[in-house]
């Protein structure tokens, strides 16, 4: 769908291009760079899919550990609420 997307848009930002399109607000800004913005916008998220396909791939052959393997580290309120039932403990 990524793809599509991408393959859709680039004729629309070469129009804009093209014809030098602008805004129709005072200034006038060029809307060219906004309309190039969607096809790299897509293109970096088929890039990324491409990466996760290459992982999962690699993890089913053995060849690297689990990407989606969670490692749990106590967040700061878990260490201060430790820390509390430590000093707690002392007294």
């Amino acid at each position: 769908m990524a793809i599509a997307v991408m393959y859709l848009s680039w004729p629309i930002f070469l129009l804009a291009l093209h014809n030098n399109e602008q805004s129709s607000n005072a200034g006038g800004l060029a809307v060219w760079p906004v309309r190039l913005l969607v096809p790299i916008g897509f293109f970096l998220l088929v890039i990324q899919g491409l990466s996760e396909l290459i992982k999962r791939i690699g993890f089913l052959l053995g060849k690297c550990s689990d990407p989606t393997a969670k490692t749990h580290q106590p967040t700061p309120e878990e260490e201060l609420a430790l820390a509390i039932k430590a000093q707690k403990g002392e007294l």
